[in-house]
């Protein structure tokens, strides 16, 4: 059902250090490790070399565009259940995926049944709420428009890879830290993207 086609680029603009950090709420050891590393890419090698994966997936997250955080998250939450998919996971997944392939309103919109499948207590519910609060309007249609507040997106999707993580951390099929990251650098780097169907 995934897909690794290179279709589309989506590596961020470079971005300071401190600009990036000012995008969520990094932590004081954070704040103060950056001064050490006055690059974005050094910070996160900084942080994965420590072994700090939850501080270098929020990192990535706020530095992705929306659509490559939300992809991301796609990777890891596949990768974590494909031998074993929870109901309604690739029913969830496809809907995910087709915003990704047309990321319009009306795509968005549909994201919405997944809340009656999935909480955001799972990760599926984090990340279909990261799609959801990428763009268009938090409230209904039918009432005046309520932008979701810059990277949203990424708070929820960083959430979903983190509790994913969390939640087989000693199971033989857990998915190691090293790996989420992994699939982060590439689709930070643009080599492991969606399809785009609708070119």
């Amino acid at each position: 059902m995934m897909s690794a086609t290179i279709d589309r680029v989506a590596t961020p603009e470079p971005v300071p250090v401190s600009t990036l950090l000012s995008r969520y709420h990094a932590p004081p050891a954070i704040q103060e490790l950056a001064t050490k590393q006055p690059t974005a890419i050094g910070l996160f090698n900084e942080l994965v070399e420590l072994g700090q994966f939850g501080d270098a997936i929020d990192l990535l997250a706020h530095w992705m565009p929306a659509q490559a955080s939300v992809w991301w998250g796609c990777l890891t939450l596949w990768e974590a259940n494909r031998k074993q998919e929870p109901p309604h996971f690739s029913e969830a997944m496809q809907l995910i995926i087709a915003w990704l392939q047309r990321p319009e309103e009306s795509q968005r919109r549909e994201l919405v049944q997944v809340e009656g499948w999935f909480s955001t207590k799972v990760p599926m519910g984090l990340l279909a709420k990261a799609a959801c609060f990428s763009h268009g309007s938090m409230a209904g249609p039918d009432v005046p428009p309520v932008p979701p507040p810059p990277f949203l997106y990424a708070i929820f999707s960083a959430a979903a890879i983190k509790l994913q993580l969390a939640l087989k951390h000693n199971s033989p099929e857990a998915l190691l830290p090293t790996q989420v990251i992994q699939f982060g650098r590439e689709v930070l780097a643009g080599q492991n993207q969606w399809t785009d169907d609708a070119k």
